[in-house]
């Protein structure tokens, strides 16, 4: 009966030490996700308007819609760019890139009449007379917007985007009022750009919109005015455009097709050719963007998985907090893993550059994949003699080389509108890959030839064709305007105007090693601007202070520190040698404390690390509770300790790691052989702490009544061969706590006993209530 009493209260306190260890490692969970924040309270930069050297062509995005006082300010930006221009020979280009937004208004609607109508005058005005306005429409665009495109000197649109729909912003049951029949007209008489009827066709869906062959040309007019124009010229044919009920809406090639667009061009790049200048000459100017709101984040060292997260949510915090529109990221770094670059480089390309301009300021290195990281950005400036591109510190494993390319494609392509061709190339792989083939059993693999040369059979294992080939990039010269660019086949076919390309020189066939200083980084087009130092970069941006510097905050610096391997292996150590200490000591409760907290620190560093979630910290606590079920519950044979220790073990490995798994690359592989090492080196450390702790710590005053000393050989001798059965019911005093084990006096004689199933303290008053072997099981008298 006391026996089973006793299993029960061992489970009892078994369970109790579970959800305590449980619930602790919630709490450490929870901290992690809450503890990101950094308190930034500085002063904000400004901006000032120092003047430029500008060159002949420049850039304004014009973020739509345009609402408020939207339209003065884009005022005040044209009036700088003007003045910019000004000093230009014969008559600059100024271009205006329409950027609809996202969300409600995918195409632009929602733009004020007003403030269409008072930018729309201002463009057609004397003030903008000494320059040749450009509309760039690469997506489509709806609403009065609309109006202020019409009011440029031309227009170039993308063959698939659409103008027109501007009275969408109109109230479809309503009539248009005469007051925007007549801006639009009076727009569209000025510049001719867009015929008076077209234009309001566009407004107003009562309209029908015809083109009709007379005896003199091809024209466009509404059903309304046909009558008028059959008494002054014959019309040979008629075609409906826009019927009515419907505003009239135009593609890019009808645009071009009907004379109302100058060329198509779907990127700056392309508007450039079109343009004939370079690409790099077609970008926005800083200085015109009007006041700044700056910080500059310093990324340096490896960037590996929590250096990208870090400074993910450092700018997330300022964009929030401080309204910051303006990211100074100055890199110093050879890259690290490539998906870890590469999330940061997406990252970066994902944000709307009309509404905050991204910055990549490389005064030493950006190499490998962190020169991924720069041209994710809006605008790359280099120092001189700074490095870009090439191997890196971490080369692309082969086996995942088409995988980076494509990611690396998608960023600079897809979301920056850059040429990737050039910056695929400069990133060096690790070796080369073929596919083989078993000429004697059919095997095939895909192996590095040394992998082949330690075959067994290697003379059997016939090479077919190489995996994952670099990639050739070639020059290219345009023929119309000379431009240059370099491309790969890929790149190149993709082009709309390929025929117009003539392919020169094999710039990977050159023996030149793809890693340039910063002036030639310039030169190919992979970064925007040289210069000397930060200052030169700052006047280009017009700021007259130094934009904020900003830091990871305090548990950002922690958790990198406590995640290296050294702190990981102190916090192991100290966790083992804490429980040690504990079982040695019961009762003190101190040991237990730190063990606890030391894996709670270990646990919630590589939670914010990313290299452990629930998985790694389920393992642990299974493993934790089968040892403990060993201990105290199901002594034996040693399958529950055994396997709860590998649990132990399996854990802390897989929380040191960035994947899961068996490794497939060498990076991974290096990863488990650290995490390996870490582990190792706590055991051993452990072991040697514990000896000496063993050996000298019973000798010492202070720790000497905390431990329970072994017997002496005597006395255990004697112990094995006394009989304890007449003990039972006998009375006596503790001479230390029990918890549950240690001493008691039993008149005198001092004998070794057993709390049932409680703590007692020392100096209690205990009866014996069963004795087994050498086993005294006792109870306080009061219980």
């Amino acid at each position: 009966m006391t026996s089973v009493k006793t299993t029960k209260r061992r489970i009892f306190l078994l369970a109790r030490a579970i959800v305590f260890v449980v619930l602790s490692f919630a709490v450490s969970f929870v901290w992690s996700q809450e503890t990101r924040k950094n308190a930034d309270d500085s002063a904000n930069p400004k901006s000032t308007d120092t003047p430029q050297t500008a060159p002949s062509t420049l850039l304004i995005r014009l973020p739509l819609p345009i609402l408020g006082n939207a339209d003065n300010q884009i005022k005040a930006t044209l009036r700088r760019a003007v003045s910019r221009l000004s000093h230009s020979g014969g008559r600059p280009t100024l271009v205006l890139e329409f950027s609809p937004g996202a969300g409600k208004h995918p195409f632009g609607e929602g733009t004020e009449f007003e403030r269409a109508s008072s930018l729309a005058t201002f463009l057609t005005s004397s003030e903008v007379a000494e320059v040749k306005t450009i509309a760039f429409i690469p997506r489509t665009i709806k609403g009065h917007a609309v109006l202020v495109a019409m009011a440029c000197d031309e227009i170039v649109m993308s063959e698939d985007a659409e103008i027109g729909e501007a009275g969408s912003d109109e109230a479809q049951e309503k009539k248009i009022r005469p007051q925007l029949a007549g801006a639009y007209a009076d727009i569209a008489e000025r510049r001719r750009t867009v015929p008076p009827s077209v234009a309001l066709s566009m407004l107003d869906r009562s309209l029908e919109l015809l083109r009709v062959e007379t005896d003199i040309s091809a024209e466009f007019i509404l059903r309304r005015d046909l009558d008028e124009l059959r008494a002054r010229r014959a019309v040979a044919a008629e075609e409906v455009i826009s019927p009515s009920g419907e505003m009239a809406r135009f593609t890019g090639a009808q645009a071009r097709e009907f004379g109302m667009a100058k060329y198509c061009a779907s990127d700056r790049v392309a508007l450039a050719r079109q343009l004939g200048i370079m690409p790099n000459d077609l970008q926005e100017d800083p200085s015109l963007g009007g006041d700044w709101e700056a910080i500059l984040y310093r990324l340096s060292g490896p960037i590996d998985h929590r250096a990208a997260e870090i400074a993910r949510t450092t700018i997330d915090e300022q964009i929030r907090n401080r309204a910051a529109n303006l990211i100074f990221i100055e890199i110093d770094s050879a890259g690290g893993p490539p998906d870890a670059s590469l999330s940061l480089a997406n990252y970066l390309a994902g944000f709307d550059s009309s509404r905050l301009r991204t910055v990549a300021y490389v005064p030493s290195r950006a190499e490998g994949v962190a020169m991924i990281v720069a041209l994710a950005c809006d605008h790359v400036a280099v120092q001189p003699q700074a490095t870009f591109g090439g191997r890196g510190a971490e080369p692309i494993d082969k086996r995942h080389v088409e995988e980076v390319r494509q990611e690396i494609r998608d960023v600079l392509s897809g979301l920056k509108g850059r040429s990737w061709s050039l910056p695929v190339a400069m990133l060096d792989t690790k070796g080369q890959l073929f596919h083989y083939q078993n000429q004697a059993n059919g095997e095939e693999g895909v192996f590095s030839p040394a992998e082949v040369r330690k075959f067994r059979d290697a003379n059997q294992w016939i090479r077919r064709q190489e995996v994952s080939p670099k990639l050739q990039v070639f020059r290219y010269e345009h023929l119309e305007n000379g431009q240059q660019a370099f491309f790969s086949l890929a790149e190149w076919e993709a082009q709309p105007d390929s025929k117009l390309w003539r392919q020169r020189e094999e710039i990977t066939a050159l023996g030149m090693k793809l890693q340039f200083d910063g002036r030639r980084a310039v030169e190919m087009g992979l970064a925007n601007t040289a210069v000397q130092d930060f200052d030169e970069l700052k006047q280009l941006y017009a700021l007259s202070e130094d934009p904020q510097r900003v830091e990871p905050g305090w548990v950002d610096v922690l958790v990198r520190a406590l995640a290296r391997p050294g702190f990981a292996i102190l916090l192991l150590v100290i966790a083992i040698i804490a429980t040690y200490a504990e079982l040695q000591a019961p009762g003190v409760g101190l040991g237990g404390f730190i063990a606890s907290v030391c894996l709670l620190l270990f646990f919630w560093s590589k939670f914010l690390d990313q290299t452990a979630g629930w998985l790694e910290v389920m393992l642990f606590l299974g493993g934790l509770t089968f040892l403990l079920l060993e201990i105290f519950v199901v002594p034996g044979f040693g399958i529950f300790g055994l396997g709860g220790g590998l649990m132990l073990i399996i854990s802390l490995v897989l929380a040191s790691q960035t994947y899961n798994g068996w490794p497939r690359s060498a990076r991974e592989a290096v990863e488990l052989r650290d995490a390996l090492l870490v582990v190792a080196a706590a055991g051993a450390g452990s072991f040697a702490l514990g000896a000496v702790m063993h050996r000298y710590l019973p000798h010492a005053p202070l720790f000497g009544r905390m431990y329970l000393s072994p017997p002496a050989e005597e006395q255990l001798a004697r112990e094995q061969l006394t009989d304890y059965d007449h003990l039972v019911g006998a009375h006596g005093t503790t001479a230390t706590q029990l918890t549950p084990s240690g001493k008691a006096r039993f008149g005198a004689d001092m004998i070794d006993v057993i709390a049932d199933g409680e703590v007692i303290p020392h100096g209690a008053e205990i009866v014996v209530v069963e004795v087994r072997g050498n086993r005294v099981l006792v109870q306080t008298v009061s219980s």
